[in-house]
């Protein structure tokens, strides 16, 4: 919509805050929606991830309903793309997670082939990114093999964690 050119972006800093329309703030949260009034307007950004979501708005000519639809849609937008960020940016944790839960799994099963007399494969395929299944396998001593095969309650991050500390822990 024409006009924004001059529009000035105020953060909501206690001190910007002075400045905007407490009452045009207060809708805007209330309504959880974004909200014009005359030059001024509230444009409220619907997501979690964002530590502050409100942006005051003041301008050269007055905001109309086709402004605030627009704001709607702007902030509906950005909002979407935020949370696809942030979700991309949790599952990429995830995904390093399980690569380095999956690294911390014993190899070598040849090994045990050779000193015991056993064929031995073990996989591990996590339901989720991560999760509290596991799998050892360690001499006791030159007659005797540990073998290992466990599922933490539950699934997910702290199964996981618990199932990191499965070799200290036996």
């Amino acid at each position: 919509h024409a006009g924004f050119d001059r529009t000035t972006l105020v953060p909501l800093s206690p001190d910007a805050a002075e400045a905007a329309d407490e009452a045009l703030l207060r809708k805007a949260i209330e309504e959880s929606s974004c909200q014009v009034k005359g030059r001024e307007c509230v444009a409220l950004f619907k997501s979690p991830s964002l530590p502050a979501n409100v942006v005051y708005m003041s301008g050269d000519r007055r905001f109309d309903a086709m402004d605030r639809d627009l704001l709607e849609m702007l902030t509906s937008n950005v909002s979407m793309a935020i949370d696809s960020l942030e979700k991309s940016r949790i599952q990429e944790s995830l995904e390093t997670a399980r690569k380095i839960q999956l690294s911390m799994l014993p190899r070598g099963f040849e090994h045990a082939a050779d000193q015991y007399g056993i064929d031995l494969d073990a996989r591990l395929m996590p339901a989720k990114e991560v999760g509290g299944d596991l799998y050892d396998f360690f001499s006791i001593d030159a007659d005797h093999l540990c073998i290992l095969v466990g599922s933490v309650s539950d699934k997910g991050v702290p199964a996981a964690l618990f199932m990191a500390l499965r070799r200290p822990i036996l």
